[in-house]
């Protein structure tokens, strides 16, 4: 749009300052305390504008006719070219919690939260009291916008928690990675802040397990052209139900021997990530360490059912934050990749009677998350440490075919973590062998699905 020659002139006007501190609160005074070196600039502006070319002048008789245009979050994508997009923000909607609009610069300071209006949602996530909760791997919440500055404020949960198993969460802008930690405290994280506007996408990420914690996300602050904008969706949408080997339990320790601690648990150097990103898709990553059909992880062959087992946990948005059940239209998926069996083996230990018990509640979750997501593939999938279950997960997916007659299902083995591929802590898979259990089930679903093939 023409009004756009205008507003190099003005840059210099106003200097946004630095990233907040977390009391920091950026509000309409900016332009406020800035008014008087705005008028002087724009008298100087007027006074030299006979110089400048006719298409000058017109673009700056645009900007004062532009006074009533308003802009949509919708308006300002990644995908669209911003100078076509950008008019002047609206001076007031229901839609934004706070921002003054400033004709010199083109831009507002908008405030908002969380919501599926203005960020796009990755996993099952807790909304409450305004703050998101980031809880299970590899959730996400992402958002765009035109502008020079962009803040959001981030909530510890718990308040108190054991160092090694606070939230370990990463930032990105423009698929960049400015930050990458444990959250110790609440705080604010300045994730843009420049002089020039421009084109960004800010993603905040959970990258340990729901079990230790969430990232809770207040509000969003933006200078911007508009609202913020959730970037568009992939059609592809894969669930992923499992243990710590879909969290990436471990994947970033050195050795077996490093204690595991949240900071070497990261969820996007899973296969279940690494799979999704390889087909271009979104998803859902539902799964904690030490849980199973019929018993958690136990040492010594005892069945422990302490805590979660899936059939439970699956039915909550968030079982270790809330009650709430969770609504399965929010996500439907195409492909559902059930991985369980590595802890039940622990109690299954190769006696018959067990592994019947097993195959039994195996078949009942088979049910379970066919009633959830009726439409879905499912994928049984098994073996990437070795285990006494593969069969029996391979035979309790087809007696659940031949009882059922439904054929969108089937069982997939992994090749087993080798031991010239290191290993992440507690014996879990490295990084390396997660990208291996990545490229072979991304074969296996491009297998059965040839048009998700994404080279």
């Amino acid at each position: 749009m023409k009004n756009f020659l205008i507003i190099p002139l003005m840059i210099g006007v106003l200097a946004l300052s630095s990233c907040y501190s977390e009391n920091a609160d950026r509000n309409g005074a900016m332009v406020t305390d800035a008014a008087n070196d705005i008028t002087e600039t724009v008298k100087a502006v007027s006074e030299t504008e006979k110089a400048l070319p006719e298409t000058v002048n017109a673009a700056s008789e645009e900007v004062e006719a532009a006074s009533t245009v308003t802009v949509s979050s919708a308006e300002v994508t990644l995908s669209e070219n911003p100078e076509t997009e950008h008019t002047e923000a609206a001076e007031s909607t229901d839609d934004i919690i706070g921002g003054s609009y400033t004709e010199e610069t083109g831009l507002s300071e908008f405030e908002c939260y969380a919501d599926a209006q203005h960020v796009k949602l990755s996993g099952r996530t807790l909304f409450r009291d305004n703050i998101r909760y980031l809880g299970y791997s590899c959730s996400a919440a992402e958002f765009d916008f035109y502008g020079t500055y962009a803040e959001i404020e981030l909530i510890m949960e718990p308040e108190e928690c054991d160092e090694k198993e606070r939230s370990y969460y990463s930032v990105t802008v423009n698929s960049e990675e400015v930050f990458r930690g444990v959250l110790t405290e609440d705080m604010v994280f300045c994730a843009v802040d420049e002089e020039i506007a421009d084109r960004y996408r800010v993603k905040i990420t959970k990258l340990s397990e729901g079990c230790f914690g969430a990232v809770g996300i207040g509000r969003i602050r933006t200078v911007a052209a508009g609202e913020t904008a959730p970037p568009p969706v992939s059609d592809i949408r894969i669930e992923f139900i499992g243990d710590s080997l879909t969290c990436g339990y471990g994947d970033e320790a050195s050795s077996a021997e490093e204690k595991f601690s949240t900071s070497t648990e990261n969820g996007l150097l899973g296969y279940a990530a690494l799979t999704a990103e390889r087909l271009g898709a979104e998803y859902n990553i539902i799964g904690m360490n030490g849980i199973g059909i019929v018993s958690r992880y136990t040492p010594n062959g005892e069945k422990k059912t302490e805590g979660f087992l899936m059939p439970e946990l699956y039915k909550y948005t968030d079982g270790f934050r809330s009650d709430e059940l969770w609504d399965n239209s929010e996500f439907v998926p195409d492909i559902c990749v059930i991985a369980l069996g590595a802890n039940d083996n622990s109690y299954t230990r190769g006696i018959t009677s067990r592994e019947d018990e097993f195959s039994e509640k195996y078949i009942e979750f088979i049910r379970q998350v066919r009633e959830a997501n009726p439409d879905s593939y499912i994928i049984c999938a098994s073996g990437i440490q070795r285990s006494n279950l593969y069969d029996v997960i391979a035979r309790s997916a087809e007696k659940y075919i031949e009882e059922s007659s439904d054929e969108r299902i089937s069982s997939f083995r992994f090749n087993s973590q080798r031991d010239d591929e290191g290993f992440g802590s507690d014996y879990h898979p490295s990084a390396v062998s997660q990208q291996r259990f990545a490229d072979e089930l991304y074969a296996e679903i491009t297998r059965l699905f040839p048009e998700y093939v994404n080279e």
